[in-house]
């Protein structure tokens, strides 16, 4: 959540399941901190993982890629 201290952002956080969501006051910014194969919202803009396909093992890269 260092991107939104960074930028002094005023922001809510809850869990759920086993993600965090850090939600800006104001804006329509919404941080989700977790496992990738956790997170099953859909209807949103954008999608940023950061470092996802360097990180992930080559053999479960496919499922990653269908997830998103």
């Amino acid at each position: 959540v260092q991107f939104l201290g960074d930028h002094d952002f005023v922001y809510i956080t809850h869990e759920e399941c086993e993600l965090k969501i850090h939600t800006v006051e104001g804006l329509y910014l919404r941080i989700v901190e977790g496992d990738f194969f956790t997170f099953k919202e859909t209807g949103f803009y954008a999608c940023y993982d950061r470092a996802a396909m360097v990180s992930m093992p080559s053999n479960r890269r496919a499922e990653y890629v269908s997830h998103a």
